[in-house]
């Protein structure tokens, strides 16, 4: 049996924001905190291949409807601001359109984080691209974000596409909105 693959873990940044839908935000983080460079689930010999980290513009943050759950964010988005060099990855969960809408429409700081990430360089220095993962209707931010940035691909709740062009269009982003990549 090869000794397991031992290297050091992709840093995650995980944005989270008031009323942001828990399954986008959890469904991520139990898949990233669970997976590791070993094939033996036993030992966890081979450490973790994602380390995450919660960024919020305020300390806690009531996520899903009725403030169903309040979570503790290991960074303010200021401090992740002045740390953008130490992650590899960001992930925009979505939530409501109401909630997305008015993200998108006070040029928040989520999407100041979103902006700075996206003109980042990766691997500390080495010019690799940094990855933003958007889940469901956090497209809808990363799309606004992107403005002045051209190719980006982006897809959404199939009942959003239409918002999602429309507030890109709104932003003057060249994104192209992928409704199903099913061969039919």
């Amino acid at each position: 049996m090869a000794p397991p693959t031992t290297s050091k873990p992709h840093r995650v940044a995980v944005l989270i924001f008031r009323d942001g839908d828990i399954l986008d935000f959890a469904g991520p983080m139990e898949i990233l905190t669970h997976t590791y460079h070993d094939t033996d689930p036993s030992t966890h010999s081979g450490g973790p291949v994602f380390r995450t980290t919660i960024v919020a513009s305020t300390r806690t943050v009531s996520v899903g409807g009725n403030d169903a759950l309040t979570l503790t964010a290991d960074m303010t988005i200021q401090e992740a601001l002045d740390h953008l060099a130490d992650f590899d990855v960001l992930i925009v969960p979505g939530g409501h359109p109401t909630v997305m809408m008015d993200l998108v429409g006070r040029d928040s700081p989520e999407l100041q984080l979103i902006r700075a990430f996206a003109t980042q360089k990766g691997g500390e220095g080495k010019g690799e691209e940094k990855t933003i993962l958007s889940i469901c209707t956090g497209a809808l931010l990363v799309g606004v974000a992107a403005a002045g940035g051209g190719g980006l691909k982006l897809t959404t709740h199939n009942k959003a596409y239409d918002l999602l062009r429309e507030v890109c269009a709104k932003a003057k982003s060249e994104v192209e909105v992928v409704e199903t990549t099913r061969e039919r």
